[in-house]
């Protein structure tokens, strides 16, 4: 199990904290193969949770993927509960605000839905590409404790993380700095703890996402002038640019 502390001087965890601990409630009774936590508290699960040193990712959302495929009673009821909470939609028809700041975005992985959009019931999800991997792992156990209060969810594998991560940095998407930092912060995590990554990406390495995972990480962090590598040194400094090319060939070499 991860265990991260979060800071209760910090609006941003202390927001995140309740953001989780409503999102941990509507997935009450949903079967673990059918739910993830991904995107910002997934990195510091695994960055900030475990044996790396890390500087501290602030996270006031909650990005959470759904397989209704896999649970689709129980997730139906996701929605409604978010509801009860008190979130409504905001800004986009996948993302769910709370007047105290709580944001809660319901994500699904390619092939976790039929529809066009995908939905539960009338709920419009976000197609999170690269996350259908994190599904077909068993997921990570996080505690997150902040003061005298903790809550548990889970989180993909470290494997898929990266894989998810990668992916995502490759679309290049508006917040493509705070990617490419996530994605080094996940290589260096890889590095120290390999065992269980390397296993997992050696056994499914023929999968398309994790071989497109792994040929845009030779592209994004294949040298120090590669753009991924260029943005980390951007917003963190040469050493962690440096050491996150490193990681990155360190992974491809192991794999093969």
């Amino acid at each position: 199990m991860r265990r991260l502390s979060l800071d209760p001087e910090s609006e941003a965890d202390v927001v995140g904290f309740e953001g989780l601990r409503v999102t941990v409630g509507s997935v009450d009774g949903v079967s673990p193969a059918a739910w993830r936590v991904v995107g910002g508290w997934m990195v510091r699960g695994w960055a900030e949770g475990g044996t790396v040193e890390s500087s501290i990712r602030p996270t006031n959302d909650v990005d959470l993927a759904l397989f209704p495929g896999r649970g689709r009673h129980a997730t139906s009821l996701v929605p409604r509960r978010l509801a009860e909470a008190g979130l409504r939609l905001d800004e986009e028809p996948f993302r769910l605000r709370r007047d105290d700041g709580v944001l809660v975005d319901l994500l699904v992985p390619p092939g976790g839905s039929r529809g066009e959009p995908p939905k539960i019931g009338k709920q419009i999800l976000f197609r999170a590409d690269g996350a259908a991997f994190a599904f077909e792992l068993p997921p990570e156990a996080v505690r997150v404790r902040l003061e005298r209060r903790t809550i548990e969810f889970q989180i993909p594998r470290l494997a898929a993380a990266l894989v998810h991560k990668t992916i995502v940095l490759a679309s290049m998407r508006p917040r493509y700095l705070v990617d490419a930092a996530d994605v080094a912060r996940l290589l260096a995590v890889t590095r120290r703890e390999p065992q269980e990554a390397i296993e997992d990406f050696g056994v499914h390495r023929r999968r398309s996402d994790v071989r497109r995972a792994l040929e845009a990480l030779a592209d994004l962090f294949g040298d120090e002038n590669a753009r991924a590598a260029r943005w980390v040194e951007q917003e963190h400094g040469t050493r962690f640019a440096v050491t996150s090319v490193d990681d990155a060939g360190w992974l491809r070499s192991q794999i093969g």
